[in-house]
């Protein structure tokens, strides 16, 4: 799995001799694949030359991955987006989803056509071959199939599906990842639209009982977070979802990316009449998240979630953060994400005063970056303190520049 395997013999010395001296900083040894970072992205209609045309405008956000829906009618569009993604550093799951390609489904020999034409393009993330199945179908014995069909032809790249608001226990044997979609508010006819109403701050607790259970079977888990809200041009909900604020939308991605999620995609960047539709303040608001996560992708692909800081002053059931270090810049990120009372009958949260931060002992940073807060906060014997409105959100960025010798490394190591 990403983000577990050991460092190879190819791995070069100097990565390796930093990796073991952040050992003694973190206190846990994190094995993960080299280069991998946390990804963001949308999902979007089609691979259209539209749609492929703006994947210079989202790399230039941050976002690192893509899912185009319609992958399998549109070939040739297919082969465009890929090139283009490719030349923008971008990833993309390409979209197979059962339901959607009518009927008869296509033939193993069809199926498996398209996997080859395709598997060895650089920009190939997956293949994505069921949506929320426990809705729109098809049975989990189909699905099965056609899973087998496709590692058949290309055992490497992993298979997806997603998932509406819960894992459900007998899938684990469809794919490699699953994707996770949590939209506040859906189809719940809901109208407490007060901010951070509880339709809001359930995302956390799917989030965390998702993240468990495929941690237990051993699977990747995305989260894909709310991209849509009110009907563009109007303050009228879409399906009871309206615009989040920004501090809620930073809480309800967060609350995923603290919990270790392998990256987030957001659905869905999508105009059509007749759909679900983003709106520019939404477009506007997960612009935003894109900018957060490629400041600190690394760091959390290579942390951990309440482990390696020295000391956090308040307990985890008031703030969970996760800490990570980037080896090849020795910066540091601590995400941190005040879920006080997220789980109570009122939207009063709790404001958390003076949180201190112990940094690991041996990093000598004598301030931490706030990331898009536009202010610093020095450190004095390794700790700093910062405040937490209601389901506030801060990440703070440090660098080690220290020249210390590489210690023995640690007789245990511990893979997360």
């Amino acid at each position: 799995m990403e983000g577990t395997a050991m460092l190879t013999k190819r791995e070069k010395a100097s990565k390796f001799i930093l990796s073991i001296f952040f050992v003694c900083c973190i206190g846990v040894f994190h094995f993960n694949t080299s280069g991998y970072a946390f990804e963001t992205g949308w999902y979007t209609n089609n691979p259209s030359s539209e749609n492929k045309n703006n994947l210079a405008f989202y790399a230039s956000q941050g976002a690192t991955i893509m899912l185009p829906y319609n992958c399998y009618f549109y070939k040739s569009d297919t082969a465009a987006y890929l090139e283009e993604a490719a030349l923008r550093k971008i990833k993309v799951w390409v979209d197979l989803r059962l339901h959607a390609l009518g009927s008869p489904l296509p033939s193993q020999s069809n199926w498996q056509n398209f996997i080859n034409t395709f598997k060895d393009h650089s920009a190939v993330k997956g293949w994505y071959i069921a949506d929320e199945p426990e809705y729109s179908g098809p049975s989990y014995s189909v699905i099965q199939q056609y899973y087998n069909w496709t590692k058949q032809v290309d055992p490497t790249h992993p298979v997806a599906i997603a998932h509406a608001w819960t894992v459900k226990p007998d899938s684990a044997p469809l794919a490699e990842d699953i994707l996770l979609d949590v939209y506040p508010q859906w189809g719940y006819g809901n109208t407490d639209y007060n901010e951070f109403n509880w339709r809001v701050r359930e995302s956390y607790k799917w989030w965390k009982n998702a993240k468990s259970l495929t941690d237990g079977r051993g699977q990747r888990i995305w989260a894909v977070p709310l991209g849509f809200g009110y009907f563009p041009g109007t303050t009228n909900p879409q399906n009871y979802v309206r615009d989040l604020t920004n501090s809620e939308h930073q809480w309800h991605t967060h609350t995923a990316t603290v919990l270790g999620y392998k990256g987030a995609i957001f659905w869905w960047d999508m105009n059509s009449a007749g759909m679900v539709q983003t709106n520019p303040n939404m477009k506007n608001l997960v612009a935003k998240r894109f900018s957060e996560i490629s400041r600190m992708a690394k760091e959390m692909a290579n942390g951990a979630t309440n482990s390696g800081l020295r000391s956090v002053s308040v307990p985890t059931s008031k703030l969970i953060y996760r800490y990570g270090l980037n080896p090849d810049s020795n910066s540091g990120v601590i995400l941190a994400v005040n879920i006080s009372r997220y789980d109570a009958s009122d939207n009063n949260g709790e404001v958390l005063n003076n949180v201190e931060f112990g940094l690991p002992i041996g990093i000598p940073a004598p301030h931490v970056e706030v990331i898009g807060e536009n202010r610093t906060i020095p450190t004095a014997n390794g700790v700093f303190a910062d405040t937490f409105s209601r389901f506030q959100v801060h990440a703070y960025r440090f660098y080690s520049s220290t020249t210390a010798s590489v210690p023995a490394a640690p007789a245990m190591l511990r893979a997360y």
